[in-house]
């Protein structure tokens, strides 16, 4: 079965959406395919995720670039691969049998306290 989930967050990046796809030869369930769709600055992108339960290989394709493709070592329940958009940080954590994308967006403007003039005096 195919589950989706969509949420709306800040406008840096506006649009998240998951789905999760059995895509096993044989078996459905043995393998899955991850895709996570969301936009940073306007921007669209797409991070995929195979992920074997049998063997436990990964691999993970960025906006149709191949990023990591590994191998068996990581058969148990932990799984964790940090990355980059640009100067955004991103890290695809796993836990147990689910799967994370945690996206940590880097702010251009100014915070209101960041307009506020310093209360501190001035060393002269």
């Amino acid at each position: 079965p195919q589950r989706s989930t969509q949420s709306r967050s800040s406008a840096a990046s506006d649009v998240y959406k998951r789905q999760i796809t059995n895509i096993g030869k044989n078996v459905k369930a043995s393998k899955k395919r991850y895709l996570w769709r969301f936009s940073i600055d306007g921007k669209v992108h797409c991070i995929e995720l195979y992920h074997s339960l049998l063997s436990g290989k990964k691999k993970i394709i960025l906006n149709g670039k191949e990023l990591y493709d590994g191998d068996k070592s990581f058969l148990g329940s932990t799984f964790q691969y940090p990355f980059q958009i640009e100067a955004n940080s991103l890290n695809l954590l796993q836990h147990g049998d689910h799967f994370e994308l945690r996206i940590c967006l880097l702010y251009t403007s100014p915070s209101p306290r960041d307009r506020q003039k310093s209360r501190m005096p001035s060393s002269a």
